[in-house]
């Protein structure tokens, strides 16, 4: 059974033809697809020019992640994961994900994305990736909630934001 982190399938020992393993509680046989879903929690303006520079709780979390070898662009670097543990027929699939339903008027299909990433996502993304994440570390364990606040007054109805929400494929050969 190989668990954990995809990053680190490339070194474990192939499995017998037939076995399978568990990936995110789903059996993949030989031949079998992944799918992950993912954001690169960088945020542009309409134009793809950076817009992060009043958010210090990406920063934050940018600077504890690559402390703890963990990839905040896991959404972006799915693809090249995916192929260095062996998966083949990789594909990406980007969607503009909008702060909020700006771009439903000229992409419907963004509306609901686009409600979802300052609604649930925003209020999950200050819960556990903010609020635990660096929960007990020195350098922002007094900041939490002041960071907390900042995501939740940043990641709102903005029109011309956004992020790239990514969803990438790869097939186990055998």
């Amino acid at each position: 059974m190989i668990t954990g982190n995809i990053r680190d399938l490339a070194d474990q020992e192939p499995l017998a033809h037939g076995s399978m393993n568990l990936v995110f509680s789903r059996f993949l046989v030989y031949g079998g697809w992944v799918e992950i879903h993912d954001l690169p929690w960088r945020y542009y303006k309409e134009d793809s020019v950076p817009d992060d520079e009043h958010m210090p709780w990406v920063h934050a979390l940018r600077e504890v992640t690559a402390e703890r070898n963990m990839d905040l662009d896991c959404g972006s670097n799915a693809a090249e994961y995916m192929r260095n543990a062996g998966l083949v027929d990789v594909e990406v699939f980007p969607y503009k994900c909008p702060t909020g339903t700006w771009l439903s008027s000229t992409e419907p299909e963004s509306e609901r994305l686009g409600r979802y990433a300052v609604g649930p996502t925003a209020v999950s993304a200050a819960h556990y990736l903010v609020g635990k994440m660096l929960a007990g570390y020195p350098k922002f364990g007094d900041k939490v909630e002041e960071l907390q606040e900042n995501l939740l007054d940043t990641v709102v109805e903005t029109p011309g934001k956004y992020t790239v929400y990514y969803s990438t494929i790869g097939r186990r050969t055998g």
